[in-house]
């Protein structure tokens, strides 16, 4: 596996960027785990899909854009896997979102912000493609 050295650094540097962006996500998600504890037992599956998926989704795509740019900056050969469980938390965030938007919250911007996870989850995969030869 070949690795081009212009897109390795750009790759590794957005997904710092990732890492950052949702280790600041996943901080500001569990400040929400307390509406579980004083939700009655209806509302309870409902809170458990918009709080707690969302958080683990940031959790996973934080561990694995971490992983990723440190696979870049040292040419690991495991850079394509990590980098495409990045892309698959990005979507499944994504797709929460947009569920979340449809069927809980009735808001346009949290739509939006579903299709741009679903976009920088594809974003993620396309870097791959451009940094490492096989």
């Amino acid at each position: 596996m070949r690795f081009d050295t212009k897109w390795r650094f750009i790759a590794a540097a957005i997904f710092i960027f990732f890492t950052i962006m949702e280790l600041g996500d996943w901080l500001g998600q569990t400040q929400n785990y307390s509406k579980l504890t004083s939700a009655s037992s209806s509302t309870w599956l409902a809170n458990l899909i918009v709080i707690i998926l969302p958080s683990l989704f940031a959790l996973g795509i934080a561990l694995s854009s971490a992983i990723t740019a440190y696979g870049f900056l040292l040419k690991r050969t495991w850079v394509t896997r990590s980098a495409n469980a990045a892309s698959v938390f990005f979507i499944l965030y994504g797709l929460n979102q947009i569920l979340s938007a449809v069927f809980k919250y009735n808001q346009i911007g949290i739509l939006l912000t579903g299709f741009i996870f679903i976009i920088l989850g594809s974003i993620c995969h396309w870097l791959v493609g451009k940094a490492v030869f096989r």
